[in-house]
Formats: C-alpha cells, sequence, structure tokens
C-alpha cells in the first residue's frame, strides 16, 4: 500500500484472509479487509467497496468499535471519492465520534481528511477556512500517530485546496514542504508526483513556468507510480501547448493517455 504496489498488496491481504476464520476472528478480518478494500478501489470501486461494507458488517456487535471506527473512516473516504456525499457524511461523523472517545489518533486523521474536503465541496458559508482548520487538525493527529501516509494526504489536500482558492503562493510553499517531508518519510513514490503537480500547477499560474518545468522534470526522473506520473506528463504537456511547442505536446499527451491506459489495464485484473 504505502509503496503503490497495489497487485500484490490485493494478494497478500487475500493470502491472509484465506488464514482467518471471520466469526473466530472477526476484527482482524475486518482490518484485513478494510485494507484489501482500499486497495482494490484503486482500480475497481465497486469491488473495494464491497469489501469495506463486509468489513463493517463483521464490527458491526459493539465489541469492536475502534475496528469499526476504523472501517467506517475508510468507508466514508471512499464514497466521497465516488461522490456519494449523502453516506460518506455520516460515516465520516461517526468514525470522528468513535475515534474520539477511543483517542484514536490515526482514524481521527483519517475522518477529519474527508469531512474537510467535503465541507469545502458543499459551499459552505466559511467552509474553505473551516477545512484548512480540519485539515490542519487531521495533520497533526497523524504526526503524533506516527501516520506519515495520513499526514502526506493532509498535505495534499491543504496545497490542492489551497490552489482551488487562488493562493498559488501559499499552495506551491505547502507542496514544495510536503515533498520534503515525503523524502523524509519515505514515502516519495506515493506522493512525489501529487506534490509535484500540487506544486508545479500554482507555479505555473503565478507566471513562473520555468520553475513549473523544473518540478515536473525533476519528479519525473524518480520512482513515483504510474497513475500518478500520467498527471506530471498531462502538466508537461499543458506547458508546453501554452508555449505553442506542438509537437511536444502532443508527445506528452500520448505519454499520459499511455500510462493511464496502462493503470485501467492493471485495474481490469483486480
Amino acid at each position: 500500500h504505502l509503496t503503490g504496489d497495489d497487485d500484490r498488496g490485493i494478494g497478500l491481504a487475500t493470502a491472509a484472509l484465506r488464514e482467518l476464520d471471520p466469526e473466530a476472528e472477526p476484527g482482524r478480518t475486518a482490518l484485513l479487509l478494510e485494507q484489501r478494500g482500499l486497495l482494490r478501489c484503486i482500480g475497481d470501486p465497486d469491488v473495494g467497496v464491497a469489501d469495506l461494507r463486509r468489513a463493517l458488517e463483521l464490527v458491526s456487535g459493539g465489541a469492536y468499535e475502534r475496528e469499526r471506527g476504523r472501517v467506517l473512516a475508510s468507508l466514508a473516504y471512499m464514497l466521497k471519492k465516488s461522490r456519494d456525499a449523502e453516506q460518506a457524511g455520516p460515516a465520516a461523523e461517526e468514525a470522528l465520534d468513535i475515534a474520539r472517545q477511543g483517542d484514536d489518533l490515526a482514524t481521527q486523521a483519517s475522518a477529519l481528511l474527508t469531512l474537510a474536503m467535503m465541507g469545502c465541496e458543499e459551499g459552505a458559508p466559511g467552509g474553505y477556512q473551516a477545512a484548512l482548520d480540519m485539515l490542519a487538525e487531521a495533520r497533526a493527529a497523524a504526526s503524533r500517530a506516527g501516520d506519515y501516509h495520513l499526514m502526506m494526504n493532509a498535505i495534499i489536500n491543504e496545497s490542492h485546496l489551497l490552489e482551488g482558492m487562488g493562493e498559488h503562493a501559499r499552495a506551491a510553499e505547502v507542496a514544495k514542504a510536503g515533498l520534503a517531508e515525503s523524502q523524509r518519510y519515505g514515502l516519495i513514490r506515493t506522493s512525489e508526483a501529487v506534490l509535484a503537480v500540487n506544486q508545479a500547477e500554482p507555479l505555473a499560474a503565478l507566471g513562473r513556468w520555468d520553475e513549473a518545468i523544473e518540478v515536473i522534470d525533476a519528479a519525473l526522473g524518480s520512482g513515483s507510480i504510474r497513475v500518478s506520473r500520467s498527471s506530471l506528463w498531462q502538466l508537461a504537456g499543458n506547458l508546453a501547448l501554452a508555449r505553442g511547442d506542438l509537437d511536444r505536446a502532443r508527445d506528452n499527451e500520448a505519454v499520459a493517455v499511455f500510462l493511464r491506459g496502462l493503470t485501467h489495464g492493471m485495474s481490469v485484473r483486480h
């Protein structure tokens, strides 16, 4: 999961599930289903969500509240990505309540990330500032829990949100700092390309095109996962087009389309 090796992660989780009796160990089984569900959602959201719902069924008797909170937070995240706000919001709220009662900082961070991004998307008054406040709370909770993957998600969401607000300089700085954090915690493979896009886009919006291209080129020279690299090539193509370099724009677009096609091919096997 942390290295973006979805196929291997799914295989390992499936093998582990064969070793467990759901009736004897519902909590452990639910957490494995939750992990496999998150991995499957990358390629096939319906199949992944089915794992998450099955996991939730296993821990809904009141004896496994910590596991229930974690599964609810993951389910809320995936429902939000599927644009199912009607179910995502209540699931995230319940996950947050359970996590706060049990002092589960990682699950608090996960639920807060979902609620933050839902709040600004719904256009509520003061939604952007409220979302930034929740993201700061999520980042602090993830840091205290030592969950650096969730920390990266908070940084990615913050830079994305700031760019959406038109705060280009702040967005670029947050993403730049996030790149340094991803190197520090060994999460370059899954985080670098996304953060590079989140840094390069606001730099381009500020007219700092040369700097944006430097960020893209540096990220393309590393080992980030395919689905993220496609976004880098797409942005490089957009910048080439804006400069009138049509041949390079076409070449970059072709690479982006190719990488997205490979990712789709992987998802079929999931």
